[in-house]
């Protein structure tokens, strides 16, 4: 069931790439998220189901973080940004060593860019930056730069992208990065 979760969960985070021209995402069937997800009627069952209050701290088990994860996901993917913004920011609040606490963060940034709110979108992009180890490192580096971009700012745009390549020379992005740069 673990593993399940965790193939369901790689599938969907590859699943939303950014297209090259007019940063449209790519998305997997409604089907297919229906079949495999979680489901809840309210928001009162995200914050209860499986979780313990004790001290004022709250706790959750790695499978039920991974359904409202996938919950999350699911609702971006339907275009409910609001209702996937809060989740997200429902999971952020779990001081763990959670595998997709970055992931989490980095579906914040992009909610908030797919809102063409991008001051908030840079503030929780270089949030992801924080957690060591992340895989969304060079996606969040890369959104940044769009974001830059979108405020005129080229030349933090042109920074990022550097950035991108420099460090990650093995990137999706960085052929992506050096088209923009050399243009």
């Amino acid at each position: 069931n673990n593993a399940l979760l965790n193939q369901l969960i790689n599938k969907l985070d590859s699943k939303f790439y950014i297209n090259n021209s007019d940063y449209e995402i790519d998305t997997i069937s409604n089907t297919e998220l229906i079949n495999n997800r979680s489901s809840f009627e309210n928001k009162e069952e995200i914050q209860h189901n499986d979780t313990k209050h004790e001290d004022n701290q709250i706790e959750i088990t790695n499978n039920t973080f991974k359904n409202k994860y996938i919950d999350a996901l699911g609702l971006y993917h339907s275009g409910d940004f609001n209702e996937s913004l809060e989740i997200f920011k429902f999971l952020l609040q779990f001081d763990s060593n959670l595998d997709l606490l970055d992931n989490c963060q980095y579906w914040v940034g992009q909610i908030y860019f797919k809102k063409n709110n991008y001051e908030t979108a840079i503030k929780e992009f270089k949030k992801v930056l924080k957690y060591k180890n992340s895989n969304k490192h060079d996606d969040a580096i890369y959104k940044l730069s769009k974001c830059y971009f979108h405020l005129d700012d080229n030349e933090k745009a042109d920074y990022e992208l550097n950035k991108l390549v420099n460090n990650y020379p093995d990137s999706e992005y960085v052929k992506k990065a050096k088209l923009i740069l050399n243009n």
